[in-house]
């Protein structure tokens, strides 16, 4: 199966939850620019044309209109955590497979904008502290067991494995 992008940490997180063999093929095409990860991971995917595939897209929507989304990987944390310092967020990974058909599964988790914390994680991992923890993503060494994209990729999972 193979996984496309070049993101190497977008690699090795869906390894490490998965626990199978992923053959990755960096994605060459146009991006999108939308905050609706689902309109962004569908797009990629199906521009892609590679058959058993995956695209996971990922984003974080602050405040209370939910702003920024998928366009998350355009911003650098710190300045997020110094627009955003306090506020709600909610993670939303979005896994589009295409298999038969194209089909999509999701993992959300809401948590709190703080200032940047951690080394481990990658990308906004050090300003995202996810409800009932005091330590953010990139301090958390069991992110990989209760994130929004480990809960995508639970459901990947399975339904990879009733196929």
């Amino acid at each position: 199966m193979k996984f496309i992008t070049s993101n190497k940490n977008k690699i090795r997180e869906a390894k490490e939850i998965l626990g199978i063999d992923i053959f990755s093929e960096p994605y060459n095409g146009e991006e999108i620019q939308d905050i609706d990860v689902e309109k962004v991971a569908v797009y990629k995917l199906l521009l892609s044309g590679v058959p058993n595939s995956f695209v996971e897209d990922t984003g974080l929507y602050l405040g209370k209109k939910r702003e920024i989304g998928a366009m998350i990987k355009y911003f650098p944390p710190e300045r997020i955590a110094k627009a955003y310092y306090g506020e709600k967020a909610e993670a939303i990974c979005c896994i589009a497979y295409n298999g038969k058909e194209v089909h999509i599964f999701k993992g959300k988790i809401k948590g709190t904008i703080v200032y940047p914390r951690g080394k481990r994680g990658f990308g906004w991992d050090c300003i995202f502290q996810p409800e009932g923890y005091n330590k953010t993503f990139a301090e958390i060494e069991e992110k990989n067991k209760i994130s929004h994209r480990y809960k995508a990729f639970k459901k990947f999972k399975n339904k990879i494995k009733s196929s």
